[in-house]
């Protein structure tokens, strides 16, 4: 059978069709991640941007026990004074397509009730070969821990760090100045206490003398010998 002429009109719009159809399903299969050595960030479910506290979030992302990861890194102060501060993240973990950070840590209630925030502060999309880093800020107001996830080929890791919140250098120095002013005031002796005591009275002026009861009482015996002499 002969072979039909590539230069065939007929020919050159078969061969154009197969192509296409070659770009779309290699294009479908990059985007559902069925290449090798491709990864594809999924997309979060909704409960995850207004979960309360880092179980919340576990449960949105059906981790309910995500692998503690060496390979993760949150780097933040151990000491930091309140407001905003730098945090960097990374993984090291190949194939990672997202890393989120998290207020807290598992186990810990939310604060504030019904109107706390949420625990999400940050959420980054990586692709096939990119760098799993990033840098952000967030508001720091107490002591308090925070969460790094990272999700690899379905699964997710964790890594924690506390940050303490404590004073500037100079309002540390005015606490500390102030503190021992009053514990100088509250150890300082009252003058009122420590006025000397009023002397006693002399036990003469204290007492009534005895003799002066008895002096009336020994001129009665004269007055009744007189009354005996006396004529009748």
């Amino acid at each position: 059978m002969p072979c039909p002429d590539k230069g065939a009109p007929g020919v050159r719009m078969n061969v154009l069709l197969t192509r296409r159809a070659l770009l779309r399903v290699l294009r479908r299969a990059l985007l559902l991640g069925l290449m090798p050595g491709f990864a594809v960030a999924q997309v979060l479910p909704p409960a995850v941007a207004t979960a309360s506290n880092v179980d919340g979030v576990y449960s949105a992302l059906g981790a309910l026990k995500p692998e503690a990861s060496g390979h993760l890194s949150l780097d933040l102060p151990e000491l930091a004074v309140a407001g905003p501060v730098k945090a960097r993240v990374s993984s090291e973990l190949p194939g990672t397509v997202w890393l989120l950070l998290l207020r807290g840590r598992s186990g810990a209630a939310a604060q504030g009730g019904a109107a706390a925030e949420p625990a999400l502060l940050a959420a980054l999309p990586f692709k096939a070969g990119e760098a799993a880093q990033g840098e952000l800020e967030i508001q720091l107001n107490k002591t308090e821990s925070f969460t790094l996830m990272a999700q690899v080929r379905g699964r997710w890791f964790v890594t924690h760090r506390q940050v303490k919140v404590g004073l500037p250098p100079a309002k540390a120095r005015a606490a500390k100045s102030d503190a021992a002013a009053r514990v100088a005031q509250a150890t300082k002796p009252d003058p009122a206490s420590t006025a000397a005591p009023a002397s006693p009275a002399p036990a003469d002026a204290a007492q009534p003398s005895a003799a002066a009861p008895t002096a009336a009482p020994a001129a009665a015996p004269a007055a009744a010998s007189a009354v005996a002499s006396a004529p009748r």
